[in-house]
Parts: C-alpha cells; sequence; structure tokens
C-alpha cells in the first residue's frame, strides 16, 4: 500500500548540496559575517532595554521615595506612574483610541487588582 504522503524533496529525499556548491567557502563566510552582525545588533537592543529598565526602576524608586518623605500623596504618584507609563515609545506608538483605552486599564487595574491595590496600599503606609 502507498501512501500519498511524501517525504521532503520528493520521492527521493531532500538533496544535499554539493561541496564547494553555492554554500562553499564564500558562501559560509558572508553567513557567518550576516550572523555576527545580527547578534551585535541584537546585544546593543538588549543593553539598550536593560538600560531603559533601569532607569524605570529609578522612576518609580524616586515616586516610592517622594511619597515616604511626603512631597507627593498616592494619588499623585500613581497618576505619575500611569503618565510615564503611557509616555513610554510603545504606548505612544498606538492610535488614540487605543492609548485610551490602555490609560483606563491601567488605572483600573490598578484599583481594582488584589495585587496592585496591596502595593498602593504598602506605599501609603510607607512600607
Amino acid at each position: 500500500m502507498s501512501s500519498p504522503i511524501k517525504p521532503p524533496g520528493g520521492p527521493s529525499g531532500p538533496s544535499t548540496p554539493e561541496v564547494g556548491g553555492a554554500e562553499g567557502p564564500t558562501g559560509a563566510r558572508e553567513s557567518s559575517e550576516a550572523f555576527r552582525q545580527t547578534l551585535d545588533k541584537a546585544t546593543a537592543s538588549d543593553e539598550a532595554s536593560a538600560t531603559g529598565a533601569a532607569q524605570s526602576v529609578d522612576a518609580v524608586a524616586h515616586v516610592a521615595e517622594d511619597v515616604r518623605a511626603g512631597r507627593i500623596d498616592v494619588a499623585t504618584a500613581i497618576d505619575q506612574l500611569v503618565e510615564r507609563a503611557m509616555a513610554s515609545r510603545t504606548a505612544e506608538a498606538l492610535p488614540p483610541a487605543r492609548r485610551t483605552e490602555l490609560e483606563a486599564f491601567l488605572r483600573r487595574s490598578l484599583a481594582e487588582d488584589p495585587t496592585l491595590v496591596s502595593l498602593t496600599r504598602d506605599l501609603e503606609r510607607g512600607d
């Protein structure tokens, strides 16, 4: 009984390139260089993301410190954090209607999500 399913490359299977063909030494060298450039770009992007994340943590820590020092109240702190999130490149890339939805979602989550409510209460207590 024969099967209607055929292996890759037809009945005889996939073909293998000959040594010195299109992927010979020059092709391999070019592929290697392209791969290296891709890795360099990814590394630069990861470093930029890490820097951005560190700055975000610093901003949140700064807001928390302002609350503890009595310079701002918790409602102002939440407003500042939401505004910071809405100023991100990702949020700014959204169409206006989606930005409005995102801001409403963030504020609703801060008001209703048990974990976020707990964190807000910790902030109010100065923990």
